[in-house]
């Protein structure tokens, strides 16, 4: 009798059950939120909203509110990635593997569409990252040569305004 890897058959399993448990709700993103996006034939990719839903500065992308999300991707060997964020397996429960920051491939879309994905099923909602992480690849995208300066506008302001907070 040939047995499947019950480790690996729970861990989707629980993996399965979070993300239905946390797409069939209403969902107001906010910073630290993680969403599964499909990916082509290698499944789905982790996404983490960078900062609350705003307008952007940049006048180009309208008046509608709009999400900063970048990616996790797992280091290979002899590949050349990103080194401004490195995240090692367990910092997020998705991450199995050493990854890194995908700033080249930061998405700043319309919130109201990927609102309606997560309410559908279309995408899913995963745990979201801890404070302290989501502080780093903030951090990590200001230091980032791939990183859009109107999103190193965005987190500037967010820093600024913990700042004056903490000296008030």
């Amino acid at each position: 009798m040939v047995e499947g890897n019950n480790s690996e058959d729970n861990k989707k399993a629980n993996e399965e059950q979070i993300t239905k448990t946390l797409s069939s709700i209403q969902w107001d993103a906010k910073a630290g939120d993680t969403l599964l996006v499909p990916s082509g034939p290698s499944g789905n990719h982790l996404f983490v909203v960078l900062f609350d839903p705003q307008v952007p500065i940049d006048t180009s992308f309208g008046k509608k509110l709009h999400l900063a999300q970048v990616n996790f991707t797992s280091v290979r060997p002899g590949m050349i990635h990103d080194t401004s964020c490195i995240i090692e397996s367990g910092e997020h429960e998705f991450i199995s593997h050493q990854s890194y920051v995908n700033y080249r491939g930061l998405r700043y879309e319309e919130y109201e569409p990927i609102k309606r994905g997560v309410e559908n099923g279309r995408l899913s909602l995963h745990t979201p990252v801890e404070y302290g992480l989501l502080c780093r690849i903030r951090e990590g995208a200001l230091i980032s040569g791939k990183t859009p300066p109107y999103v190193k506008y965005e987190i500037q302001k967010l820093l600024d305004s913990a700042d004056i907070s903490k000296s008030a």
